[in-house]
């Protein structure tokens, strides 16, 4: 009776490894790369994605911790001579895998900068500098002679241009602006880029180590049952 729950305690850790071994693998190879390429091309709500790390993380290391439970049981209550060293190889890979998954795990994730860049704003235009002129001569301006409103005209079409508005100036403010915004943008995309590849990277070694671990469990399992 002893022997039979032992071998299904073998059963349900090489069963939980190689569980946890293929979801590991299939988060380091699709899903993590995925949202790495949607990151790469699109803003991403940072907060969400840490989210969703955090709980794979947990269930991950949950069932890593189960399966090394499960070998370190079967191996404890084994007979002497039943006390196979691939129950402690094992058990030792599922719980480096659980160390694995939270390899580089950054701590909560800042919200990316959402402002977008702003419009040059469109300055009213000026009343021409020679209709307060105008509109000062009186009657006694019509008596002039025409050389002398000529004058006037000419001195009033040479003066600066000091009262137009500075249009270039604020087109040019407007986009040092929105260059900044897009730099701290950029910024922002690179650096979650960057902790979603080291995140990556955890996975990568994780789920190497459990996949061993799987092995070398399937394979002391099938040795007790054919010898």
């Amino acid at each position: 009776m002893a022997g039979t729950c032992i071998t299904t305690i073998k059963y349900l850790g090489v069963g939980v490894l190689g569980l946890a071994s293929s979801s590991i693998l299939y988060q380091a190879y699709q899903t993590i790369p995925a949202q790495i390429r949607l990151v790469s091309v699109s803003a991403a709500d940072p907060a969400r994605l840490h989210h969703k790390i955090t709980l794979s993380s947990i269930l991950h290391s949950v069932a890593a911790l189960l399966s090394s439970s499960l070998f370190y049981t079967a191996y404890k209550y084994s007979p002497s001579f039943e006390k196979h060293p691939y129950l402690v190889y094992s058990g030792v890979c599922g719980v480096a895998a659980m160390l694995g998954v939270w390899y580089g795990f950054p701590p909560p994730w800042q919200a990316a900068p959402t402002k977008t860049p702003t419009r040059a704003p469109s300055a009213a235009p000026a009343a021409p500098s020679g209709a307060a002129t105008t509109a000062s001569v009186g009657d006694a301006a019509l008596d002039k002679s025409y050389v002398h409103v000529s004058d006037e005209e000419s001195s009033v079409i040479s003066t600066p241009n000091s009262t137009l508005p500075s249009s270039p100036q604020l087109t040019s403010e407007a986009e040092a602006e929105n260059i900044d915004v897009e730099v701290e943008l950029s910024h922002a995309r690179q650096e979650l880029v960057s902790r979603l590849e080291r995140v990556d990277t955890g996975y990568m070694f994780a789920g190497g180590v459990s996949l061993v671990g799987f092995i070398i469990g399937a394979i002391g399992v099938l040795g007790d049952v054919l010898y």
